[in-house]
């Protein structure tokens, strides 16, 4: 090893970090068997695409199987094909399907495609009868969100001749809501009278239509299999309530230096933030390099043993500030952790917000988190 590594590794050993991801594996199965009790006799799914909402899908698969989890969605093949390498030997079904992968790489890696196009089905069942086998695949078809998905030019062309679907063994008839988490969204009835007439219409196989939030919709949504992402890790879809479900992720910043300030002192960049009163402020290791959107400052909180303070002034790449001055004098010390996202202040708080979802406040959780698995 050179000097350059050497120091490099020194460095790496050293550093307190600023930054945590605490990831509670226990809620997660927590969460999972809350959720597989409200779908009653549904197989539930966990998705665990983007890595598992960028918190590690192959560290959380193994607390999932524990918890009774048999089947997994991810989006990308290489994703199927990473939880495989971690040694999970469960159902696992690849989003994508055939747009990009070829039939053999997911047959290789035992990975079952989502058929969204005719051509897909085609090519699953030619790659299938080629290997005189049949092979299990999840056919996809629209219903009202015109994303990836069979349109209804080529359902039609499927319902009128289930020859199309030799070689192949189909798992479940899927489709996907648009507003399951907008409970009272006419889109969502919709949706489910159009995916019941589609069924009336196809071999008989079993069905899945509900997301996180079409759980929440109630049972005449679950059908045979339920898919759950975003719930798992104890964010409440939408408007929907879920008060049970416990928060997976705890994402905490150092507090890096705590100071006091007369009125009339600005903070931050731009001065957009002035005192009134004489104040104690605290200023944290964490900004939108770790993908806290910067436009929450004075608008977020963060939390302090289970008291918040309000974030001030503009956030930072590297640093946001919180006016401490309403929290007892002796709370808050330098080297102490401030809670950024948790059971104080929410993920889906954050989200709304911001102007946006959790799904994206969990993916868009920077590089520089010091992460760890209870």
């Amino acid at each position: 090893m050179n000097p350059i590594e050497k120091s490099t590794t020194k460095l790496i050993e050293l550093d307190p970090n600023t930054a945590r991801l605490t990831v509670d594996l226990s809620a997660l199965k927590t969460n999972f068997l809350l959720l597989n009790e409200m779908t009653g006799d549904a197989r539930l799914a966990a998705v665990v695409k983007a890595d598992g909402y960028g918190l590690g899908a192959a560290r959380l698969a193994p607390p999932l199987v524990e918890a009774g989890c048999d089947l997994f969605f991810v989006a990308r093949a290489h994703e199927g094909a990473a939880l495989r390498d971690a040694g999970i030997s469960q159902d696992i079904f690849i989003l994508d399907g055939l747009a990009v992968a070829e039939p053999e790489q997911l047959h290789r890696y035992n990975l079952t495609p989502c058929l969204n196009r005719l051509a897909e089905i085609e090519r699953w069942g030619a790659y299938a009868q080629a290997q005189g086998i049949k092979l299990s695949a999840a056919v996809h078809f629209d219903t009202g969100i015109s994303r990836l998905a069979m349109p209804l030019a080529e359902f039609e062309t499927m319902a009128g001749d289930p020859s199309c679907l030799n070689g192949i063994d189909v798992a479940f008839w899927m489709s996907h809501l648009a507003c399951a988490d907008a409970p009272s969204h006419p889109q969502n009835a919709k949706q489910l009278n159009r995916f019941k007439a589609a069924l009336a219409r196809l071999p008989a196989a079993k069905a899945c239509l509900a997301n996180s939030g079409g759980i929440f919709l109630g049972k005449d949504y679950h059908f045979d299999v339920c898919r759950t992402g975003i719930a798992l890790f104890g964010c409440r879809p939408g408007k929907l309530k879920s008060e049970r479900l416990s928060a997976v992720v705890l994402a905490e910043a150092r507090v890096l230096q705590v100071r006091d300030i007369p009125a009339g002192t600005t903070v931050g960049y731009g001065a957009t933030w002035e005192a009134k009163r004489p104040s104690r402020i605290a200023t944290m290791g964490l900004g939108y390099a770790d993908g806290y959107p910067r436009h929450l400052g004075g608008l977020a909180d963060v939390g302090f043993k289970g008291q918040r303070a309000p974030i001030i002034g503009r956030i930072s790449m590297d640093l946001l500030m919180a006016d401490l001055t309403d929290l007892p004098p002796d709370l808050v010390s330098a080297g102490d952790w401030a809670e950024i996202m948790g059971e104080t202040v929410r993920a889906e708080e954050l989200a709304a917000m911001a102007g946006t979802i959790p799904y994206e406040m969990l993916t868009s959780l920077g590089r520089r988190y010091r992460r760890q698995y209870a």
